[in-house]
Formats: structure tokens, sequence, C-alpha cells
């Protein structure tokens, strides 16, 4: 009974000093931060001042991680430290890695006398979610005859972002769109439906309009006149053989779907001219004529002079296949 008076006396004492002691003092030796491998090393240096080093005291330390909501607690190894005459430590072997044996020797001692005992806590744990904004407790107590006291804290916030995956890619919307692109004009002689090929320019702009991205199909639609010398039936057969004839010379670049509107005569290209250029009073008059023929015949009749600067100016672009392309492009609608 008087040894455990007397122990427990002694530890009371030496746990009073202990309290004025200075501080045990920690750092984190580098930040606690999700790694690539999925890991969250965890490394803490500790500063036990030398006046610790009694023979009949410890000082235990307590590291873990708790969540931010402190729901979740993780201890990590307790670390202890001991005067080498510590009497109580086997009432300690629960603060031990089960690996070491109940050995002094095993065990971190204090510095030698005049100088601090530093110690380095690592640990390496497996990233889980909880982890995300979490910090390193550190409880510090001191012991002497198996009696323990609180001796401080420390807390340090970790660096620990979950990572968010990456988000799913805005799906990419196409629009069908379609535009026509008027690229040339084939010029024909008097009564004939013959040419050997379209004009450089046309090829270029025919080149550019299906070059445009995304391009998923062209239709050319051809219009074919002629002048107004000859019948009726005459100008429309040959309307419809001058749009044959643009047609094939398509098929070399590339295009196939052909709409053909044979016009005939193109009476609205020459009534352009004669209300820009001569009297908008003969274009009414000229209107009035049902037949094509007996229309041209009077027009030559009886406005010659008219007549003679239209045949100049105005017939040579009635004799002709334009060209326009229906061009279908898909156009990115959700930029």
């Amino acid at each position: 009974m008087l040894v455990i008076v007397m122990a427990a006396a002694a530890s009371c004492s030496v746990l009073k000093k202990m309290e004025g002691y200075p501080d045990i003092s920690a750092k984190l030796t580098e930040p606690i931060a999700l790694q690539e491998d999925g890991t969250v090393p965890v490394s803490v240096e500790v500063t036990i001042p030398e006046e610790y080093r009694g023979l009949h005291t410890g000082v235990l330390i307590y590291p873990y991680l708790q969540s931010a909501d402190s729901t979740v607690v993780v201890p990590l190894d307790t670390v202890a430290v001991d005067g080498i005459f510590n009497a109580t430590f086997n009432d300690r072997m629960d603060v031990y890695q089960a690996a070491l044996s109940d050995s002094v020797n095993v065990r971190y001692s204090y510095a030698p006398k005049g100088e601090a005992t530093v110690l380095t806590i690592s640990d390496t744990l497996a990233f889980e979610p909880w982890m995300e904004g979490c910090t390193l407790e550190l409880d510090i107590w001191g012991e002497s005859y198996g009696k323990r006291e609180p001796l401080g804290h420390e807390s340090f916030p970790s660096d620990i972002v979950v990572p968010q995956p990456e988000p799913e890619p805005e799906p990419i919307v196409y629009e069908e769109v379609s535009e026509d692109v008027e690229v040339g004009c084939l010029r024909f002689r008097i009564g004939s439906a013959e040419a050997d090929s379209l004009d450089n320019d046309t090829k270029a702009r025919i080149e550019a309009a299906l070059s445009k991205e995304n391009v998923q199909g062209c239709v050319a639609h051809i219009v074919s006149s002629c002048s107004p010398e000859a019948s009726e039936e005459f100008n429309r057969n040959l309307a419809q053989s001058r749009a044959e004839t643009a047609s094939e010379l398509l098929k070399p670049l590339g295009i196939e779907n052909v709409e053909m509107e044979p016009i005939g005569v193109d009476w609205d290209t020459l009534y352009n001219w004669l209300a820009e250029n001569e009297s908008q009073e003969l274009v009414d008059k000229l209107k009035e004529i049902e037949d094509p023929v007996e229309r041209y015949v009077t027009f030559r009749d009886k406005s010659y002079p008219v007549w003679q600067r239209a045949r100049s100016n105005v017939f040579k672009s009635m004799r002709s296949s334009r060209i326009v392309l229906k061009v279908t492009s898909l156009i990115q609608s959700n930029k």
C-alpha cells in the first residue's frame, strides 16, 4: 500500500512539473494532399523540449485524421517517448505497433541531455472521399507512473480535394442548311446547243462551293433559254438540249444530280433590258401579244431600230444555260 501511495504521489509531482515545461511543438514536413497514385501521405515533425527527458516521464502522441464534419476518425500509429527508467512502460503495450516487442530498446528514448527530441511521424493512407477537407489532429499526453494528463493539441488542415470527374462533352448538334450558289452561265451560238467546256471562272466557283466544310450534297439547277428568233417549239427543244449539254459538262466535276428548267425564250431578260434602256411602254405593248411568234415579229417590224439594238446587246445573253448549285451542308448549331 505504501509503495502505491508513493508512486501516485511521484506521478502527480512529475505531471505537475510537465505543465510548466515548454510546449511540445509540431509541424507538417509536407502538405497533406492526394497523390497521383491515389495515396495520401502524412508526415509531421514533433519537437519535445529537453525538459521532458526526466527518468520517470513519458510522452504519448496520438495522431489521427478527422473528417471535416468530425464523423470519421482514423487513428494513425501512436508514438511513445520514454525516460530510460520509466517504471510504468509495461502498462502501455496498446500504443505500440504489433511488430514491436516490450523492450525499452525499441521505443523512442529522449535525446541526450541538452538536446530537444525530434521525431517524425509518417504514414500513408489510401484515399477515401471523406478525406476532402479533413484535418490531422495530434493529442499530446504526459505520463508518469501510469497516470496521464493532456499536455497539448495540434491541428493541421489538409489540402485534399476530391477529384471531380471530367464533364461529359456537350454533344455536337448539326443543322442541315441549304444554300443557292450561282456559279456561272454557259453561252451558246444562235440555234446551237453545242459547247466544249465550262469556262475557268465557273469551274473555280463550283470547286469552291463543293469544298466548303461538311458538304452533304449538291443539286445543279440549270435554267436554259433562247433568243426569240425561231418558233416556240423549236426554242423549247433547243432550250432542253442546252440544259442537257450543261448537265454533261458538270459530270466531270462530280455533279450528277441535276434539275433542268428549259424555259424556251427568255422574255423576262428582254423585257428588263427594254425597260431599262428603251421604253416601258414598248414592254407593255409586247406583253399584250399572247402568241410568241407574233410578239417577236411585231417587235422586229414595228420597232426595228430598238430590235437591232436588242439583238446586239441582249439576245446573246438569252442563249444560255444558267447554273445554280443548291449546296446542302451540316452546320454546328450549338456553338
